[in-house]
């Protein structure tokens, strides 16, 4: 995220893949807005918090591009998600109790974005 990361703008890979899908899409340009080098400098490192809410982990692969349709972040990422059906369901199929999916999370915003206090506002499984 540009406000929080150390680059204080969208990561490459997520630039490229938004800008392609797009114009896919029809769009003249990327949905994705371009930061100049001075929003970039202006807007990197000013949050007040980082407010947290998790529920659960997924795996990620390469898929397919899917049809075009509706823009969405889920059609710009090209992955198939997926959970380990061994891993415990509360209520909800869709929310899975993965502990060390939440610990690897708070690691890499640790590490990628420059160190936050975090408050989790959110956690657990819906019942």
């Amino acid at each position: 995220h540009p406000i929080y990361s150390y680059q204080g703008d969208f990561p490459a890979v997520v630039k490229h893949a938004v800008k392609e899908r797009s114009i896919l899409e029809g769009f003249p340009q990327s949905r994705l807005p371009f930061l100049t080098s001075k929003e970039v400098n202006y807007i990197r490192g000013t949050y007040d918090f980082f407010g947290l809410n998790y529920y659960t982990t997924q795996y990620v692969v390469d898929a397919p591009a899917p049809h075009i349709g509706m823009p969405s972040m889920d059609n710009d990422v090209g992955v198939s998600r997926y959970s380990d059906p061994k891993w415990f369901v509360g209520t909800f199929e869709y929310f899975k109790s993965v502990p060390w999916g939440f610990r690897n999370l708070l690691n890499y915003i640790k590490l990628n974005y420059r160190n936050p206090e975090i408050f989790v506002t959110e956690i657990g499984i819906p019942v």
